[in-house]
């Protein structure tokens, strides 16, 4: 991440750094590492985990009757980083990182993640386009950053201190444009399939309304898959 901030490998963070909320974003979160690392020096040593989750079989979804064990529905416009104790759906862009790395770019839902967890950024770098039938999942993730606004009122708020929960996120992409025929509806169907029964160490899972990118007030919900 430290090479990629000062510009040695491709990813652009020179671009995004002319944002000065981005890069606040960014500092903060390698004066945090310092400290953590002062205060604990094997810190550094935990784990990230990146894994590329693969459907090798398609269900009938015709013929489906599984239900979900539990399902519980939050309309407080709270955010699925909110929801501390999950692991947490990116309805993410096929690159992983979305908009980023761009000094205009539109902060949604995936842009907002990795700002918040700058350890993400290890995707844009490793990860190459998620295929149709796959989903990414990340394990070990730290929140550094607070945030307020949304879209273009973005802004970085301040070190989030709240707690230290090692935190895992989903990578889901969908079609652009939404879904017209059963051939998509499937290939939506089967991305959610792959990225829900993920393992994530019987953690339930936090998610919304996807494509909700377009929407600042949404709805989060948290589920276990069964």
């Amino acid at each position: 991440m430290s090479l990629s901030f000062f510009g040695q490998f491709p990813y652009g963070f020179t671009e995004l750094l002319r944002n000065h909320q981005y890069s606040q974003c960014m500092a903060n979160y390698f004066v945090r590492m310092y400290k953590e690392t002062l205060n604990n020096p094997n810190w550094m040593q935990k784990p990230m985990k990146i894994e590329r989750r693969l459907l090798l079989e398609e269900p009938n979804w015709a013929e489906s009757t599984k239900t979900l064990k539990n399902l519980e529905i939050f309309d407080d416009k709270i955010g699925v980083e909110d929801l501390r104790d999950s692991c947490q759906v990116n309805f993410a862009d096929p690159y992983p990182g979305g908009t980023l790395p761009s000094s205009y770019g539109d902060i949604v839902q995936e842009e907002i993640l990795f700002l918040v967890y700058p350890e993400l950024f290890i995707t844009c770098l490793l990860v190459p386009k998620i295929a149709s039938r796959e989903a990414i999942l990340v394990t070990g993730l730290t929140r550094t950053n607070k945030y307020k606004g949304y879209q273009s009122r973005f802004s970085y708020d301040g070190d989030f201190v709240k707690d230290s929960n090692d935190i895992s996120i989903l990578h889901m992409d969908a079609l652009p444009g939404g879904e017209h025929d059963k051939s998509s509806l499937d290939r939506e169907l089967n991305k959610a399939y792959i990225a829900f029964t993920a393992d994530t160490d019987n953690k339930p899972i936090s998610t919304g309304n996807w494509g909700c990118g377009a929407l600042e007030e949404t709805t989060s919900v948290r589920l276990l898959c069964s």
